[in-house]
């Protein structure tokens, strides 16, 4: 692109903005800010619940073993701490 084209645009683009606002239209670009925050707490959810439900059994063989507690003993605290 030429420095003269690049210029025209932007003017362009200007004036596009500026007649938008005084005639009250949107610009027809939209905005990804929601779409990102949306993902984001979908992210941050499944990184919570997640881990929290899934991640625990990953444990429970070293719990029974370390703390010399029964399977049903282990898997029954889940419950109990959400109570």
């Amino acid at each position: 692109m030429t420095q003269g084209s690049v210029k025209s645009e932007l003017v362009e683009s200007h004036l596009e903005a500026t007649a938008n606002s005084q005639t009250g239209q949107q610009p027809t670009e939209h905005s990804h800010g929601p779409a990102r925050a949306l993902a984001a707490t979908f992210v941050a959810m499944f990184c919570l619940v997640g881990i929290g439900l899934w991640g625990l059994p990953f444990y429970y063989d070293f719990m029974v073993q370390q703390f010399a507690w029964s399977r049903a003993q282990v898997t029954s605290g889940m419950p109990s701490a959400n109570c």
